[in-house]
C-alpha cells in the first residue's frame, strides 16, 4: 500500500512520554483564592484564572490548577511546546477542578498549537470541553472528564484543504457522560490524521460516543469502554461525500472495545462501518438485554445511503475475532447488517451467540462470511433480504440454515458457557475493558470447530526471505504505522508479525526470514493442524492461551523476540501474582514472579538467550481476580 507523508503514530507517543521530565520547566498555580496580578509560582502566589495562565505558559511551563469550581471560563493556548518540552495543563486533584460553561463557546480552544498535555480537568455545560480548531499536533488529553457538554466533550476540526495540519491527537482515560441526552458526541475527529482514542469510558445518551467523522486518515479506537448509547456507539467515516465535498476516511482501526447498554440506558448500535475505505474491526465485545430498547440497531452496521449524497460504499474492510452476544435487545436486530453498498468486506472468526438474528440486508451485496459461528439466533438467520449475493465458507450454523452452501456445518459449537443474562449497572467509570463474559464462546476440547477451517489464502510459488506472495493478501493487515500488524501462520511458520503489505501486487512482508513451498497456507496465527472456527482459537487447557481480561494491559513486547522481551502488565487491585513461561505442551519453563504485588503497572525483562527457538506462553494469575495468557514466539 502506498506510504506516503505517513507519520508513526507510536513514535508520537514515545515523544510524548518525554513531558515526565522537562529540560527547561516552570510551574504555575490558578487557585480560587488567586490574583492575576501575582506571580502564579506558588499555590499561595497563585493566578486566579485559568484562561490567563494559558495565556502566559511557554514551552516546558505546567499550570497547576488547585482544586474549585471556576464557572465559564474560555481558555485559549497562546504558546507552543516542544517535543521535549511541552506545555502541561493539569488539575491537582482528579474530579475536583471543574470549568463549568453557559451552554455556548469552549473550555479550552487549540488553534496552531503543539506539543500540549492537559490532564485532570472537568467540562461541563460548554458547547464543548475542548476542542481543536484548523491546526494542533501532538496533543493529549488525558484523565479529563467531560460531562453534559452541547456539541462535545472532545472535538477536533481540522483545516479541510490540508489535514495534515492537524495531527497526532491522543485522547486517553477519559470520561464522557450524558445523563440527559445534551452531549451529542463524546469525541469527534474531521479532518485530522494520526489520532489515538484509547481507554476512555463513555456513559448514557451520547448519539455518537465516538467518532471519526468526515476525512480522517490514520486513527485508532482502542480498549475504549461503551455503556449505553443512544445511536451508534463507535462510527467509522461517518459523514457521507455531498458534491464537491470529500469526507471519505482512510485507514481506521477499532480494536478490543467493549459495548453493553447500562441502568437506564440502551444500546443501540456498536459499531458502524460507513464512509471509509481500508478499516479493521478485530477483537471487540458487544452485548445486550432481551429487556432493553435496541433500537433499529445492529452489532455492526456497513453502509449507509442519504438523498443528495454519495452511498458510504466501505471498501477493504476486515472484520474479526469479534464477540456478540444477545445483539437486539427488545427489537429483532441482527448481528450485522448490509445497508448499502459495500466492496470487498470480509467478516472472519467472529462469535455470534443468542442474536435476535444472524445477519441482516437491507441491499443484497457480496460479503464474504468465513469461520464464524452463528449460534442459537432467536429468530432466523437472515432478518432482512436473503443473502443472496453474500459468500459463506466453512462457518457453523446451529441450527441449520439451508441459505449456506457445501462447506458449512451445522453443529452445536459446544461453546463452555454459561450464557447468563448481562445485568445492567449504573455509572461505573473505569479505563480496562472487562472481556470476562465474552469468554463463554471459548470452545469445548470437544467441540466440532476445532480445526475446522481452511487457509485464508495461500502462497505463489515457492521461495524463502520475508517478501511473501499470496492469492490474495486482502484478508490481512499491517496496521498503517499506527498499529500492530496481524500475526499469522505461512505453512508451518507461526506467529510471524506482517510489517508491510502490498495490496496491489498481494505481497506480505513479515518480521524475519523463513522459507515457503507453493501453495502453503496463509491464516491467523492458530494452533493444531487447521484453524479453527470462532473467535477464539482453541488451545490445550493446561496453556489456555487468549484468556482476554487483560489483554489491553497484558503485553509482550518485541514478539517475536530474539534475546529480551519487556513483560508489561497492568493490576487494578493488589493481589498475588504468579507469572510463568510454558511450553506448548503446557509444561514450565520458568517461573518469572510469584509474590505480592500492587495495584498498578508493572514491567520486567524476559532474558531469553539460553532459551531454544519456537512458540512459548507467558501466563499471568492474579489472585482473586482472572488470568491471562500470551503467546510468545523466540527466532534465533
Amino acid at each position: 500500500m502506498e506510504r506516503v507523508g505517513r507519520i508513526n503514530l507510536i513514535l508520537g507517543v514515545m515523544l510524548f512520554s518525554i513531558w515526565l521530565f522537562p529540560l527547561n520547566a516552570t510551574t504555575y498555580y490558578v487557585a480560587l483564592w488567586g490574583n492575576d496580578n501575582w506571580p502564579g509560582t506558588s499555590p499561595d502566589s497563585a493566578w486566579r484564572h485559568i484562561a490567563y495562565g494559558t495565556q502566559k505558559i511557554l514551552a516546558g511551563d505546567s499550570l497547576i490548577i488547585m482544586p474549585g469550581n471556576y464557572g465559564d471560563e474560555n481558555a485559549v493556548i497562546a504558546h507552543s511546546g516542544t517535543p521535549s518540552d511541552p506545555i502541561v495543563i493539569r488539575g491537582d486533584v482528579y474530579n475536583q477542578v471543574i470549568m463549568e460553561g453557559d451552554g455556548d463557546g469552549n473550555g479550552i480552544r487549540i488553534e496552531g498549537n503543539s506539543h500540549i498535555i492537559i490532564e485532570n480537568i472537568k467540562f461541563t455545560n460548554y458547547s464543548s470541553g475542548i476542542f481543536i480548531y484548523h491546526e494542533g499536533s501532538y496533543i493529549t488529553v488525558r484523565r479529563c472528564i467531560f460531562i453534559e457538554n452541547n456539541a462535545g466533550g472532545f472535538l477536533t476540526w481540522g483545516t479541510s484543504s490540508d489535514i495534515s495540519k492537524c495531527h497526532h491527537l491522543i485522547a486517553t482515560e477519559n470520561w464522557f457522560s450524558d445523563y440527559t441526552d445534551k452531549q451529542d458526541y463524546g469525541i469527534y475527529f474531521c479532518y485530522a490524521t494520526n489520532v489515538l482514542a484509547n481507554n476512555n469510558y463513555f456513559f448514557g445518551w451520547h448519539h455518537q460516543a465516538l467518532s471519526f467523522k468526515r476525512r480522517v486518515h490514520y486513527g485508532i479506537a482502542r480498549h475504549n469502554i461503551f455503556e449505553g448509547f443512544r445511536y451508534t456507539a463507535l462510527y467509522l467515516g461517518q459523514n457521507l461525500d455531498a458534491p464537491g465535498d470529500t469526507n471519505r476516511c482512510r485507514y481506521l482501526i477499532a480494536e478490543g472495545n467493549v459495548f453493553r447498554p447500562a441502568l437506564g440506558y440502551r444500546a443501540k448500535r456498536p459499531i458502524w462501518v460507513s464512509n471509509v475505505e481500508y478499516a479493521v474491526v478485530r477483537n471487540n465485545f458487544m452485548e445486550g438485554k432481551d429487556s432493553v430498547d435496541g433500537g433499529w440497531g445492529e452489532g455492526i452496521a456497513l453502509g449507509d445511503y442519504e438523498s443528495g449524497y454519495e452511498p458510504a460504499n466501505p471498501t477493504h474492510i476486515t472484520i474479526y475475532n469479534n464477540v456478540m452476544r444477545r445483539i437486539g435487545g427488545t427489537t429483532t436486530n441482527p448481528g450485522i447488517r448490509v445497508y448499502h453498498d459495500c466492496h470487498d468486506v470480509r467478516v472472519f472468526n467472529n462469535a455470534f451467540a443468542n442474536c435476535a438474528y444472524g445477519l441482516g440486508f437491507e441491499k443484497e451485496d457480496t460479503v464474504l462470511f468465513q469461520h464464524n459461528i452463528f449460534y442459537n439466533y432467536r429468530h432466523g438467520m437472515v432478518r432482512e433480504g436473503t443473502g443472496r449475493y453474500a459468500i459463506f465458507r466453512y462457518n457453523d450454523i446451529y441450527p441449520y440454515w439451508s441459505g449456506a452452501g457445501p462447506t458449512n456445518i451445522y453443529e452445536d459449537p459446544l461453546f463452555v458457557g454459561p450464557f447468563d443474562s448481562l445485568v445492567l449497572q449504573g455509572e461505573n467509570p473505569h479505563f480496562v475493558p472487562d472481556f470476562s463474559r465474552a469468554e463463554v464462546c471459548r470452545l469445548q476440547a470437544n467441540s466440532p470447530c476445532i480445526d475446522a477451517g481452511v487457509p485464508l489464502t495461500k502462497t505463489v510459488g515457492s521461495g524463502s526471505g520475508n517478501e511473501i506472495p499470496v492469492e490474495d493478501a486482502g484478508y490481512f493487515t499491517d496496521g498503517f504505522d499506527i498499529g500492530d500488524g496481524d500475526l499469522i501462520r505461512v505453512g508451518a511458520y507461526d506467529s510471524l508479525r506482517i510489517v508491510d503489505i502490498d495490496y496491489e501486487n498481494n505481497r506480505i512482508t513479515v518480521d524475519r526470514n523463513i522459507s515457503w513451498n507453493s501453495g502453503d497456507g496463509v491464516s491467523l496465527t492458530y494452533y493444531g493442524s487447521a484453524p479453527d472456527m470462532g473467535a477464539y482459537e482453541y488451545y490445550p487447557v493446561a496453556v489456555g492461551e487468549g484468556k482476554r481480561h487483560y489483554r489491553s494491559s497484558f503485553t509482550l513486547h518485541p514478539n517475536p523476540a530474539r534475546s529480551q522481551v519487556t513483560i508489561t502488565y497492568f493490576l487494578p487491585r493488589p493481589g498475588r501474582v504468579s507469572l510463568t513461561l510454558y511450553n506448548p505442551l503446557g509444561q514450565i519453563v520458568k517461573s518469572l514472579v510469584d509474590a505480592g504485588t500492587g495495584a498498578g503497572l508493572h514491567s520486567l525483562e524476559l532474558d531469553t538467550a539460553t532459551l531454544p527457538s519456537g512458540l512459548y506462553f507467558v501466563r499471568l494469575d492474579v489472585e482473586g481476580m482472572d488470568w491471562a495468557v500470551e503467546k510468545l514466539v523466540l527466532f534465533k
